[in-house]
């Protein structure tokens, strides 16, 4: 079944270098352009910016890959591609922005018990066993478990390669493992494997 305005006859195929011509041609199809545009975005601001990228694509596409005719099957194409890759461009958008506000929220919240309300929760005997740990070890240990940074960072940070950072955090989480094992038992935080 043809499209109504299907029928409406094009110019003649245009040369490359036919700037009026492409502008005759598309302007020809703009409205229809516009009105499938409105039903894939839904929106009049997003119709508006999706034909404008559609002229900016097609005469791209035409003057670098010298089409010899322009159709509205071809213009349509370029508006329902540039439409997908607006729509995969703004879902990766947002879950990279809720990847990062999720990210953030984390670091805010480790920031806040590394600056200070720790201490309200920590008892004596987790401040004495972090005290017991070397300084190299204890430094990552808060970096990474605390304030949420990448092991990548770290190294960078401390400018030394990333294994020293991961050895020297197993380092410190095995011996406070060990310092703390009593008081994780006395405060029933982990059961004796008796």
């Amino acid at each position: 079944m043809r499209h109504v305005s299907d029928s409406v006859p094009l110019p003649e195929p245009l040369a490359p270098n036919d700037n009026a011509g492409f502008c005759e041609v598309f302007e020809s199809c703009r409205k229809e352009l516009f009105y499938r545009a409105q039903r894939l975005t839904r929106t009049r601001f997003d119709a508006e910016d999706l034909v404008q990228q559609t002229a900016e694509k097609a005469w791209l596409s035409w003057i670098t890959a010298h089409e010899k005719k322009i159709s509205r099957a071809w213009l349509h194409r370029i508006m329902y591609h540039a439409f997908i890759d607006g729509t995969r461009r703004k879902t990766c958008e947002r879950a990279a922005n809720g990847r990062w506000r999720s990210f953030r929220m984390q670091q805010a919240e480790l920031s806040d018990h590394a600056r200070g309300s720790n201490h309200d929760t920590w008892s004596d005997q987790v401040d004495t066993a972090l005290s017991r740990l070397q300084r190299p070890a204890r430094d990552v240990l808060l970096r990474v478990a605390l304030q949420g940074e990448t092991y990548d960072y770290v190294a960078k940070e401390l400018n030394c390669p990333m294994g020293t950072v991961m050895s020297r955090l197993h380092r410190a989480r095995r011996q406070l493992a060990q310092d703390l094992r009593s008081y994780a038992l006395k405060s029933g935080y982990i059961k004796d494997a008796a």
